[in-house]
């Protein structure tokens, strides 16, 4: 238990990759419209929090920050996302590299964990090396033919996060039991002496 806690955040990854592959798989253009009406949601509420900084700073202050320039923007962005995502929707392959630039970061991130993991000697990298190796092959199989194969795309795309969630479930659950299996290298070592 005390391991979840301290392993929040890959729990949290791993609950999204899962998330996002099952509404892949069942809807990936009702996942994108969601996600582009989120974002419109969230942009009109920064313009509202830039709008109510730019008012309490001094005048000179304000004018120099430039927050009332930045609401705006996000205000119309945001309405633009929520009372025009079909356009976004029409645009859909287009937004597959998205998708596929998601994917190279996703990639990207488990590299970095691998590595992590190797220069700390702990055990549990090769799970998030197959993770790592499906979301670079997804994201090259995305950016390099964004545009003809859409539904055939949403699907592989739904099925390899699902797939490269399961590794970094295994390195959630089994690697505390592994490490705790493995005796440390300090208890294999003899004692030193002071002489």
């Amino acid at each position: 238990m005390k391991h979840l806690r301290e392993n929040l955040k890959s729990l949290f990854l791993f609950t999204l990759k899962l998330t996002i592959g099952i509404l892949l798989l069942v809807d990936p253009v009702g996942l994108t419209g969601s996600i582009i009406l989120g974002f419109g949601i969230l942009c009109c509420l920064y313009a509202l929090v830039r709008g109510i900084t730019y008012f309490r700073k001094p005048p000179a202050e304000a004018a120099m920050e430039q927050d009332l320039f930045k609401g705006m923007i996000a205000l119309a962005f945001g309405l633009f996302c929520l009372f025009r995502s079909e356009w976004f929707l029409s645009t859909f392959p287009l937004l597959t590299i998205v998708y596929g630039l998601g994917f190279l970061l996703d990639g990207f991130i488990e590299i970095q964990w691998t590595i992590d993991m190797l220069r700390m000697k702990k055990i549990g990298w090769i799970p998030s090396l197959i993770s790592a190796a499906i979301s670079l092959l997804i994201a090259v199989f995305v950016l390099f033919d964004p545009f003809t194969t859409t539904d055939l795309l949403w699907t592989f795309a739904g099925i390899a996060l699902i797939a490269s969630a399961i590794p970094d479930l295994l390195v959630l659950f089994l690697v505390p039991k592994l490490s705790k299996s493995t005796p440390s290298a300090s208890a294999n070592e003899p004692a030193k002496s002071d002489e």
